[in-house]
């Protein structure tokens, strides 16, 4: 039961990973299952709503979204924090989203788009790496030693574009800098053209989970909306961090470090 039940999550998770409906011989291939086996997954997980059949391939079913609202609606985080996302995104003009540490890697659990155009690769339900982008790395930056190098050994540290750092020794280094000014700028390390700034919440326990970002085309999110941005952010993650019960503030950190200077938002970090 528990090998059936593994084979199922797998279908379900290489289906996520897919951008089109995905027919049985494909997964099968993918998963180095036999077609029998990906069929019987899929006939009972679309009997329960959880994957619907077009034509001769398969997608995922809206049941996800059923579940995916009644975990997103005992969130504390969530329902503290997402009132604060068009607050944010009215004060700052650009995107701005909450990310949740899960694992070893990050969820964007919700977004506000910016004023201006331009389609930015961040998606609500999507995992990221922790390596690269600021909300990832205001999360990572504040995690211990040996989560930094479970997280690497696990995933690597991928390229994204040629500023994404992809030496360990230097994402230490990087992430120190980050807990030192109490917020993470990152600039063209996933995106062309494109740049973010996140400070950190704590959690009850005085854990840094999870983040709000700002992110914008740098023609547009200049370094002094960069500054502007991260002085946005740390009075609602302050105001956030309280309401979920930590002691610990991170606005009072990035009054104290002297990094919110235009010049010092301008350079690829």
């Amino acid at each position: 039961m528990i090998g059936t039940l593994g084979k199922a999550l797998d279908v379900i998770d290489e289906m996520a990973r897919s951008q089109e409906p995905v027919g049985i011989s494909e997964l099968s291939r993918r998963l180095e299952l036999t077609k029998n086996q990906v069929f019987r997954v899929l006939k009972t997980l679309e009997e329960y709503g959880y994957v619907h059949q077009i034509g001769e391939r398969y997608q995922l079913g809206l049941k996800f979204i059923e579940v995916g609202r009644k975990i997103l609606g005992q969130n504390d985080l969530l329902q503290l924090a997402i009132v604060h996302l068009n607050e944010v995104r009215d004060a700052c003009g650009e995107n701005s989203v909450i990310f949740v540490l899960d694992g070893l890697e990050a969820v964007c659990i919700a977004q506000r788009e910016g004023f201006g155009l331009m389609d930015l690769s961040v998606r609500v339900g999507h995992r990221y790496l922790l390596h690269a982008g600021a909300a990832t790395k205001a999360i990572l930056a504040f995690q211990t030693d040996g989560f930094v190098d479970a997280a690497v050994a696990k995933h690597g540290l991928p390229a994204y574009t040629k500023h994404t750092i992809t030496d360990i020794t230097i994402l230490k280094r990087h992430l120190a800098e980050i807990r030192e000014r109490g917020f993470a700028f990152s600039n063209e390390d996933v995106q062309a053209f494109a740049s973010a700034v996140s400070v950190p919440i704590y959690n009850r326990d005085d854990r840094v989970t999870a983040s709000m970002c700002v992110s914008g085309p740098n023609d547009r999110f200049t370094p002094e909306k960069r500054a502007h941005a991260v002085r946005v952010l740390a009075s609602v993650c302050d105001l956030i961090s309280a309401e979920l019960g930590a002691q610990t503030l991170p606005g009072a950190k990035v009054e104290e470090s002297g990094a919110l200077a235009p010049e010092m938002l301008g350079d690829l970090v």
